[in-house]
Order: structure tokens, then C-alpha cells, then sequence
């Protein structure tokens, strides 16, 4: 092993754990802050020993994830134990801090077993059916609920304590995450944040100031599941069917939280490092963890992609870097820092962790709803669900909020997710671009047809129908060498379609096949931005034919260098001179004047007369209609030994559209005054010209109508 390997294991490893702590310390803080407030201490050694336990258990699994308490699951069980306090007394049972915390334990405990269940029945396909604004939902009512318990706490703790100097230290760990966040991105926000707290409180405490620390007797060793009154609370609930099916049911919704979590957090990171899947021993080992660092009361454990993906900047997640984080974890206990901590730099913490958690796209989108302006797609729907699930984890609980967000989430997936993410898939040989050229080259396109493929994507595509998404377009990959993507219907996506995506481009470029993506439309420009961040090498084609008709150049570009299209003549490759005799050749010849153009120049302009036949010897035209403010359309483009504006040339009348050099063109052009001079000298001649204009025209006209009625026909199929 080398000296940077080392140092990138224990970078990653530090990494991990200062973006773990202040996530351990924010969950421990709102769980006991409900349980058992007077043994916070405790309650921060059972979540540094619980995060060690989960990180050695499954620090050699197929999947590795960094573990650590959340803030979600955290926020739903001070939930469940305040409405357990609420309960007792009716049933003859004291609510006391050693009862509150054994129903702290006993639920996270058969949270456990419940996530054991999950992972045998295989529940993690089920993700596929809650929308990604539910997850939304959960997370914004996660910080509203945050923001609203910590600022109340608060201003509670003023009566107990130095109010400038709580306010000062709250303020301070605040902004200064926020700073960090801002300006250095990549640096630990939030253990940057807590460290400058820590030292606002000694100086404080120095100072004179009373400032309450996390644990006022330093560095405790005892966990606090020993003060845990469990025998009294299993005697109650044997005796009360009631408070025995409430264990049961917060068990059971804890433990789908958590599993979700996980399962959420294992799926992000591999879109990252395309590590996939653990084994059934591994879920086990991982459940297991869950069930011991649940029994001695640590906050509930989950999988973290955030931590996760922090570690990762310096090396891949592996089991040296698992242990060695879960060592520095134990070590910064030891050495009593996090007992010298400031509960009001946790409060200013978390504070700022709901800052950074909290959808700035929801609230903006918010914004417009109230001043009446028009949202795009499903804008409108998705903020009415988050707000309803904010309003009931502020006004009621997280538990009635996770209920009515999955029960609100079904209706929704029921609603738009009916749908594949992939529309329908087609060939090359069923659709083909608006590009005149020869007929030699449209043979050879025939005949390599199927090693092209195009796949149109639909509707709105979120974190839900991402596994599935996934698996369509991977099977593409093994019927095709070239792949177009068109987005045109899609209308939405979040960052975990986008990271899927790129994901599978990069594999598939690996795999020497070539991807082109169709512009979306009707989208704002964060949709293309958002794509492009993840895929480095993604060029948007504007749309489906410039898409095609670049795939079909591709195909051209690597055909073998004894190809037909790539060793005859111009004048074979085109099909105006089709079946002329070399005489009759060379007298057409004679009269055509050849003429360049550079890329950009017009061959042609709207409104021109039509006195010129134009045959293109090398390079590539686009025609473009003129919309005037809404820009051009390009309905279709001319490569290599296409005939150019015949239609004007026989009807006499002026030119329709303009047509542009994409690339230097050089080109053969027959004057009008030409052509009336070979059918004055050679009548038989012009005929044969006026056959071949006709047939190139028809199998032009042809070969588009079987494109759009074969469209038409599987578009049928799979709506």
C-alpha cells in the first residue's frame, strides 16, 4: 500500500466523520430532547457507539454505505415519543424519562426487525412507486419541523442560561456553515460550523458567561439504555392492547422510514461509483447493526449518502475506510470534545443542516402559486403535496405527515406514472432523417439500419421510475451501436434521473457505442443544465432529424474504407445521372459550373428565382424555413449527391426556403438556360434528366411516408 493511498483512505475517512458528527449530534439532541433530556451525554455515546457498530458490521459489504443517525428518522420518533407521553397517564403509566426512553428503545428495536422483513420481501422495488415530491415533502417538513423545535428551544433555554451568549453561539455555528457552504463547497460545512461553536462556548464559558454544554460532567461512559425502565413499560403494554398495537405501529413506520432511507442513500451512491446491490448476508449484518445500536439507545440509524458521498471525494468507500472512520469517531469522544460542546452550537447546527436541506425549488415555486403566475407541467401539483405534508409535520407530527405524504404519493404515481419511461423504441430502419442523399448512401443506411436505435423518452421523470428508467435504456445497448435519446416529451427530471443517465452514457461510450440526445422541449434551460453537469461529453442535437441525420453521417464515417458510398464518383453517386450513357454523361457535365461554399454561406435564399439545378459533390446543406420572432425550423438537410431545389427548377417558381451550408460545400449547378439547350440539341437527353428528377423526388416522398406511418403505427402500440 502506498503512502497516498494511505492518506486518501484516512482524507476520506475524516471526511465521513466530520460530516457524520454534527448529523449524530442534531439527531441525538431532538430524540432525547423528547425521551430524556438529562441524559443527552449518554445519549451522544450510544450514537457515536451505535454509528461504530454499523460502520464495522458493514464495512465489507458489496454496497458500502456510511451510516450514521438522521434526521428525518429522528424527527418522526421525538414525534412518536411525545404522543406516547400524551398516552401514558390514561393508561396508568408515568411518563418518566427512564419509560420515555425505554419506549424510545423498544421501538427502534423492532424498527429493526421490521427493516429485516423489508429487505426479505424485496419492499425496496416499491420505492419506484412514491414520486419524488413526496420525498420532497419529507424533507422540507423535516426542516420546517427543525427550524420550528430548535428556535423554541431556543428561547426556552434563555431563562436557563446567558441569553447573548446563546444567542451569539446559535448565530454564529449558523453562519458560519452557511459561509463555508457558500464559498468553499467542497469543505465540511457542518463540522467546520460546530468547531467554530465549540470554541465560541469556551470562550463564553471563559468569559464568565453560563453556557450549557452538552454534558456538564465531561466524557460519559454509560449508556443510557441502563436507565431505561423497560420492565415497567412491557408490563403496561402486555396489560393495554392499546399502547402494545401503538409500539407495534411506530415500530413498523420507524422502520419503513428507515428502510426507505437506506435503500434511497445506497441507490444515490451508486449512480456514483456503479457499485451494486448487497447480499442477503449483508442486509442482514446491516439490520442487525441497526437492532444493537437501537437496544442501547442511539439515535436510528441509517444509510447517509451525504456522508457517504463526502467520503468519496478522496477515496472509494471500502472497509479500511469504514473502520478507520469509525476510530476517529470513538477517539474524538475519548478525547471529551463533543461533552465541551455548546447546546446552543447543536442548536445553531441543526439549524443550518435544515437550511441546507430545505428545497429552495419548492419555495420558489411556492412564491408563484401565491402571486398567481403560471407554473410548467406538474410545477402546480407537486408544490400543493409538499405543502400539505409541511403543514401536517408543523401542525400535527412527522408520523401523520409520512402517512398522508405516501397515502397522497400512491395517488400521484397512479396519475402519471402509468406510463413507461421509455415511449417507444425504434430502429433505423423505421425512422430515418429528412436528409436528401444519394442512393447509394440511402442503400448503404438500409442495410446497417438496425445498428441505430431510437429510444423517445416521456412525461416526468423522477427519483421513482429511476431503476426502472435504468434497465430500459441498458437493454438498448445490446441490440445497437448507436443510440439517440430524444427528450422532446419529456417535461421534467431531478438530479437522480440525471445522474442515472450519465451513469449509463458513460458505460455506453465505454462500451464504443455513441449516444446523441434530442433537445427537450417546452422546458426551462435548468432541465438541459441540470443533464449537461452530469455528462461531460453530452452535445444537444435541436432536434429528432438533425439527431438522426446525425447518427446516419456516424454510421457513414465508419463504414469500411471498400464501402460503395465511399469509392465511386460524384456522378454515381447521384441519382440524376442514373442510366445515362457516357456520352450523354459527359454532355451534362460540360454544361454544369462548379461552385464552393463556405460553412455558413447561403446556397440559396427564399424568395430567389429558380433558375439552377444544384447537385452536391461534397459536404452537407441544411434547408431553414424563416418563422420571423419564433426563429428557423430546419425541416431537413442534403448530403452528398443530393439533387437541390429540382422542385423550383421544373415549376418555375421562386425559392421557398433558404439552404445553408452546414459544412464547405462544393457543388455541380445546371443553369436553366443549360437545360433549355440540351433539350433544344439532345431531346432524348432531357427526358431522361426530367425521369431522374421525378424518381429522386418520389423515393424521397416515399421513404418519408413509410417513416411517418411507421411512426404512426408504434406510437399506437405503445400508448
Amino acid at each position: 500500500m502506498t503512502k497516498n493511498s494511505i492518506t486518501a483512505r484516512l482524507s476520506a475517512a475524516l471526511d465521513g466523520v466530520t460530516a457524520a458528527i454534527p448529523i449524530n449530534l442534531g439527531t441525538t439532541t431532538l430524540i432525547y430532547a423528547s425521551a430524556a433530556p438529562s441524559l443527552l451525554g449518554m445519549g451522544v455515546f450510544a450514537t457515536m457507539v451505535g454509528t461504530t457498530i454499523m460502520l464495522v458490521l458493514t464495512c465489507s459489504a458489496k454496497r458500502p454505505v456510511f451510516y450514521c443517525g438522521r434526521l428525518f428518522e429522528a424527527a418522526t420518533l421525538a414525534s412518536m415519543v411525545t404522543q406516547f407521553t400524551l398516552l401514558a397517564p390514561a393508561l396508568g403509566l408515568d411518563p418518566s424519562e427512564g419509560v420515555r426512553l425505554a419506549y424510545c428503545c423498544s421501538v427502534m428495536v423492532l424498527a429493526a426487525v421490521f427493516v429485516m422483513l423489508l429487505h426479505a420481501v424485496r419492499a425496496g422495488r416499491l420505492i419506484e412507486f412514491i414520486p419524488a415530491p413526496v420525498f420532497t415533502g419529507f424533507v422540507t417538513g423535516v426542516a420546517v419541523l427543525i427550524a420550528v423545535t430548535q428556535l423554541s428551544a431556543l428561547w426556552r433555554l434563555q431563562t436557563q442560561t446567558d441569553a447573548v451568549a446563546l444567542w451569539s453561539i446559535a448565530l454564529g455555528t449558523f453562519l458560519v456553515g452557511m459561509v463555508v457552504r457558500i464559498y468553499r463547497p467542497k469543505w465540511p460545512a457542518s463540522g467546520i460550523a460546530m468547531l467554530i461553536g465549540l470554541l465560541q462556548g469556551l470562550a463564553w464559558q471563559q468569559a464568565g458567561a453560563g453556557v450549557l454544554m452538552i454534558s456538564s460532567a465531561g466524557v460519559t461512559w454509560t449508556l443510557p439504555v441502563f436507565h431505561a425502565e423497560i420492565v415497567t413499560l412491557m408490563r403496561v403494554a402486555l396489560a393495554h392492547q392499546t399502547l402494545l398495537v401503538g409500539l407495534v405501529m411506530d415500530s413498523g413506520i420507524l422502520g419503513g422510514m428507515i428502510f426507505l432511507s437506506t435503500v434511497v442513500a445506497s441507490r444515490t451512491i451508486t449512480l456514483v461509483d456503479s457499485r451494486h446491490g448487497d447480499s442477503r448476508f449483508d442486509k442482514w449484518r446491516m439490520s442487525l447493526g441497526m437492532l444493537i445500536s437501537g437496544a442501547i439507545g442511539s439515535a436510528p440509524m441509517s444509510g447517509s449518502p451525504m456522508c457517504s458521498l463526502s467520503a468519496m471525494r478522496s477515496a472509494p468507500l471500502a472497509a479500511p475506510v469504514l473502520i478507520t472512520a469509525a476510530a476517529m469517531g470513538l477517539v474524538i469522544y475519548a478525547l471529551g470534545v463533543l461533552s465541551w460542546l455548546a447546546v446552543a452550537a447543536v442548536a445553531g447546527g441543526m439549524l443550518f443542516e435544515a437550511w441546507i436541506i430545505f428545497d429552495r425549488t419548492y419555495l420558489r415555486n411556492l412564491t408563484k402559486v401565491l402571486r398567481r403566475q403560471v407554473l410548467p407541467g406538474h410545477a402546480r401539483e407537486d408544490t400543493a403535496l409538499v405543502t400539505v405534508v409541511v403543514l401536517a409535520a408543523v401542525l400535527a407530527n412527522m408520523v401523520v405527515a409520512l402517512l398522508l405524504g405516501l397515502l397522497l404519493g400512491l395517488v400521484m404515481y397512479a396519475a402519471r406514472n402509468s406510463k413507461r419511461p421509455v415511449r417507444a423504441v425504434f430502429s433505423g430502419l423505421q425512422l430515418k432523417s429528412n436528409c436528401a442523399r444519394s442512393q447509394i448512401e440511402a442503400a448503404y443506411l438500409l442495410a446497417q439500419g438496425n445498428r441505430l436505435c431510437i429510444a423517445q423518452l416521456d412525461g416526468d421523470l423522477f427519483f421513482a421510475i429511476n431503476s426502472r428508467l435504468d434497465r430500459e435504456i441498458t437493454q438498448l445497448q445490446n441490440a445497437s451501436e448507436s443510440i439517440v435519446l430524444d427528450w422532446s416529451r419529456v417535461r421534467d427530471l431531478d438530479s437522480s434521473v440525471a445522474r442515472t443517465v450519465a451513469s449509463w452514457h458513460t458505460r455506453a461510450n465505454a462500451a464504443g457505442h455513441h449516444i446523441f440526445h434530442v433537445k427537450p422541449k417546452d422546458v426551462t434551460s435548468a432541465f438541459t443544465e441540470l443533464l449537461q453537469s452530469q455528462v461531460a461529453d453530452l452535445q444537444w442535437q435541436p432536434d429528432l432529424d438533425r439527431a438522426l441525420e446525425s447518427a446516419e453521417n456516424l454510421l457513414l464515417s465508419e463504414a469500411p474504407a471498400n464501402a460503395p458510398h465511399l469509392t465511386v464518383v460524384w456522378s454515381a453517386a447521384s441519382g440524376l445521372l442514373r442510366n445515362l450513357n457516357t456520352d450523354q454523361r459527359a454532355q451534362v457535365e460540360k454544361l454544369m459550373i462548379s461552385r464552393f461554399y463556405k460553412t455558413g454561406e447561403f446556397i440559396f435564399r427564399a424568395g430567389e428565382a429558380s433558375d439552377r439545378l444544384v447537385v452536391l459533390q461534397h459536404g452537407s446543406a441544411d434547408v431553414l424555413i424563416d418563422l420571423g420572432v419564433e426563429g428557423n425550423i430546419r425541416p431537413a438537410g442534403f448530403r452528398r449527391g443530393a439533387l437541390v431545389g429540382e422542385i423550383g427548377f421544373l415549376d418555375g417558381s421562386k425559392r421557398s426556403a433558404d439552404v445553408l451550408a452546414a459544412q464547405d460545400v462544393m457543388t455541380l449547378e445546371l443553369s436553366s438556360e443549360s437545360f433549355e439547350r440540351i433539350t433544344a440539341e439532345a431531346p432524348e437527353l432531357s427526358i431522361l434528366l426530367l425521369k431522374n428528377m421525378a424518381l429522386e423526388m418520389g423515393g424521397r416522398l416515399r421513404r418519408s411516408n413509410a417513416a411517418s406511418a411507421q411512426t404512426v403505427m408504434d406510437t399506437a402500440t405503445v400508448s
